[in-house]
């Protein structure tokens, strides 16, 4: 048996010799070369492209997609893909697509989430996901949906679960262009979220207000339904205070004041003498972010509260002229002690002006105003309380503004504060009701366009000038009572009010 075994293996064909070397010589060699050339790609990959770590938030998290490799990032349908600099859903048909950044969010943080999302013809649906759960991120999280329903979209806002999927607590109508041929539009998303509570802005109007929070903490993602739609520009930030009020005071009542006062006042008048005691600055902690001459930049640090504001050729608008106290506020720095001046002109109607000491950037509860009359030649100035009820102190008759450049100059001192209209003085030593804080601008019923911002420190002693203005900026000042609130304005998109 064994003679018969060695036999066969002598006669055996099988390799062949040719096959044998050609393998040993050839296709070994090239393979080994094959699977280095494999790892050498995936560590080139990796080191150009780094993939997002799964991580904590480091705030603030800004995400403009422009080198950034998001194929570790969580993704379930859709076609994600960067394109021109944007993450983009780029497939029609689909049920849900869902993408979520590999970070999360503590449970207790309270934070701001701002993204550009721009809508195609078709599309049925766009919006974020946010406090998504790990590792159950596509089924427990709360969610924003720009909704298409019929001819007009809607603002959707709810959570999800894993029995009954997702779960509106709010639909707002929103006015948006629904014609298939309409180009890709681009909408602002405000999220604020509070402790137990989130509100949501559309194009800086409030529109969903007060929802409560299900989950805390977590993933924040992007999603899409059916049809194209990209996302820009994230921005993640902490924030001490996101308390909304979706019905700011309007200052109707003080424009009437105004008004009735200028109807009757002497045209011209000596202003009082000011106190010239030495003022010191005595924060500086907004001064870095500003340009070399002082100018607060028309950049993302501008956030809107209400109205439709636009930056456009250097210069930053209020475009919708039909609502009460449209603002904005500069969040890159507060201020003490300092000197504002702001540049305006009125493209439709009158009532542009100027917010300063505000406590925080996203509201005007607390802050100081200084703005022209919608309803009469003049300016008024005054503060909001915590409760947004406007207290005036004080108008001035003036002539008016027409579309010409003006410029307020506000000196914010220690315990007064001046007002300059065009280098002419106005009012000296009004009494401050919080001498530090946040800037920002305001309208009211009017267009306006803003060409400069400029802070700088109040280091010494201002010059204060007494003189009488001339016929053409007469002024008249007028110690103000306690104004109360007037009713809500309609606003441009239709806002659903909290139950009472």
């Amino acid at each position: 048996m064994s003679e018969i075994s060695a036999t066969l293996k002598k006669k055996s064909i099988w390799p062949p010799t040719w096959l044998s070397r050609r393998w040993r010589d050839v296709l070994l060699p090239l393979g080994l070369i094959g699977v280095i050339l494999i790892f050498l790609n995936g560590g080139l990959y990796r080191h150009f492209n780094p993939p997002e770590p799964f991580t904590a938030y480091v705030l603030p998290y800004n995400q403009n997609f422009d080198d950034v490799a998001i194929n570790r990032w969580f993704s379930q349908g859709g076609e994600w893909v960067i394109r021109d600099e944007a993450l983009m859903q780029a497939a029609d048909g689909v049920a849900l697509g869902q993408i979520f950044i590999p970070h999360w969010l503590e449970e207790t943080q309270v934070y701001r989430l701002t993204v550009q999302i721009g809508l195609s013809g078709s599309i049925q649906a766009a919006g974020i996901s946010f406090n998504a759960q790990y590792p159950q991120i596509y089924s427990l999280h709360h969610r924003v949906l720009l909704a298409r329903n019929g001819d007009q979209f809607e603002v959707v806002a709810g959570y999800t679960d894993e029995v009954e999927g997702f779960i509106p607590q709010v639909t707002v109508p929103l006015a948006l262009n629904t014609e298939d041929s309409q180009p890709l539009q681009t909408i602002r998303l405000d999220l604020l979220v509070d402790e137990d509570v989130y509100h949501v802005r559309i194009d800086g109007q409030t529109v969903v207000y007060k929802r409560p929070l299900f989950y805390h903490g977590g993933l924040v993602g992007m999603v899409a339904v059916d049809g194209p739609s990209t996302f820009d520009n994230i921005s993640l930030v902490a924030v001490e205070n996101v308390s909304v009020d979706p019905r700011p005071t309007p200052t109707a009542d003080a424009d009437d004041e105004a008004r009735a006062v200028a109807e009757d006042t002497p045209e011209e008048i000596e202003l009082p003498l000011a106190d010239t005691s030495d003022v010191a600055s005595h924060s500086d902690s907004g001064y870095s972010s500003l340009a070399v001459n002082g100018q607060a930049a028309f950049d993302g640090n501008w956030i809107p509260f209400s109205g439709d504001w636009q930056v456009e050729a250097g210069s930053l608008s209020q475009l919708n002229p039909n609502g009460y106290d449209f603002g904005i506020g500069y969040e890159d720095g507060a201020f003490q002690s300092f000197v504002l001046q702001v540049s305006l002109a009125h493209l439709a109607g009158r009532g542009g002006g100027a917010l300063f000491n505000m406590p925080t950037p996203y509201q005007l509860n607390g802050a100081h105003m200084v703005r022209y009359s919608d309803k009469a030649d003049a300016i008024f100035w005054g503060y909001y309380d915590d409760d947004l009820r406007f207290v005036g102190q004080g108008h001035a008759k003036l002539s008016a503004p027409g579309q010409a450049s003006h410029t307020f100059k506000i000196i914010s001192a220690e315990a007064m504060y001046d007002i300059y209209l065009d280098d002419q003085p106005v009012v000296h030593d009004v009494p401050l009701n919080r001498n530090n804080g946040y800037i920002g601008l305001i309208t009211s019923r009017s267009s306006v366009l803003y060409d400069r911002v400029e802070v700088s420190e109040l280091t010494g002693v201002e010059q204060k000038i007494v003189s009488t203005l001339p016929h053409t900026a007469s002024a008249t000042v007028t110690p103000a009572p306690r104004i109360e609130p007037s009713p809500t304005p309609t606003l441009p998109i239709p806002v659903r009010r909290p139950p009472s």
